[in-house]
């Protein structure tokens, strides 16, 4: 039977990257259910670490794009889907410590146990660059999909609110204005409790349309600074 530690080195392998203190591989991997202390915190730092990686890769590689086209690129490559993608390539589902009684294919679990990962990357090199390297490297099919994907803003913030727990968008005509001919509506999408979002245009449509390219911009700045829950992606 191969050893735990045969199972690290295996795993430490696959990813592209060696470890210099393994215990911070193994706290990334040991969910609380299984007794670990720090996995939590470094779901929630990793996230963070994704986030900012993304955004530099983007503004780096798309010279020309504007920063709503941008968010979308970065909703897109950060929605729990391609996290999911990235980490069964990675092969977390079968490293990851957890109680005997739940499912370690269960999405949820493997996105947080990537993104605890990331960070753990972070925190045992302590450069930025090799960090960039490794997420470089386990993205990067994903990255080159992301030249041609769909940059339409309501299906864009439709997934990402998703994947992080929201829940479907709610749009709503909150008022209608303007002559008959040629009315105004003003649309509030929200999203959540916490979220509200609103734009007027010419069309129901194009309000929507509007109010969540808005919304998109205003939570990019969660997906890299700010708190947001996560629940299940489904």
């Amino acid at each position: 039977m191969i050893s735990r530690n045969e199972i690290w080195k295996l795993f430490q392998e696959r990813i592209g990257y060696k470890f210099k203190d393994t215990e911070w591989l193994k706290k990334a991997l040991t969910h609380s259910s299984a007794g670990g202390q720090d996995f939590e915190r470094l779901e929630y730092l990793g996230d963070r670490l994704l986030s900012a990686v993304m955004t530099l890769w983007i503004f780096s590689t798309y010279t020309q794009d504007r920063e709503g086209t941008m968010t979308k690129r970065l909703a897109y490559l950060v929605s729990g889907p391609r996290i999911h993608h990235v980490a069964l390539h990675l092969g977390i589902s079968e490293v990851l410590r957890i109680d005997k009684r739940q499912d370690p294919t269960q999405p949820r679990l493997v996105i947080d146990g990537c993104e605890a990962l990331i960070a753990a990357v972070m925190l045992d090199s302590k450069n930025f660059v090799i960090l960039q390297q490794c997420i470089h490297n386990w993205w990067k099919d994903l990255f080159v999909q992301a030249r041609t994907v769909p940059l339409e803003a309501k299906s864009v913030l439709q997934e990402w609110t998703q994947s992080k727990g929201y829940g479907l968008p709610v749009y709503t005509i909150v008022h209608t204005s303007g002559p008959y001919h040629k009315p105004i509506f003003d649309v509030q999408v929200c999203i959540g409790t916490y979220h509200s979002f609103r734009a007027s245009g010419g069309s129901k449509k194009e309000a929507e349309q509007k109010a969540a390219q808005i919304a998109l911009n205003t939570l990019a700045q969660e997906m890299v600074s700010a708190p947001y829950y996560s629940g299940e992606i489904l």
